[in-house]
């Protein structure tokens, strides 16, 4: 779960942000700022595969949000 003390970061904050894909940004920013996605050295890494062990931690800070209050499913998709 998320630590309610942590800073709340926003793509801005990394400077490999402006290579996400422009499909992927709205979606990115969200999991960036509700703190569900953690980073490495700073860096975001979108360009990089996400191993089975990063994406099951994902799901799990996804799942054990508080009851879905979340803004998540006013993400668009083109």
């Amino acid at each position: 779960m998320t630590d309610p003390n942590m800073v709340r970061q926003t793509l801005a904050d990394f400077s490999d942000a402006g290579v996400i894909a422009v499909w992927a940004k709205e979606a990115m920013a969200y999991l960036v700022e509700a703190g569900i996605i953690s980073v490495s050295n700073g860096k975001l890494m979108p360009n990089n595969t996400t191993t089975r062990a990063e994406m099951a931690q994902v799901l799990h800070n996804l799942l054990s949000k508080k009851p879905y209050t979340s803004t998540f499913h006013k993400v668009r998709i083109p």
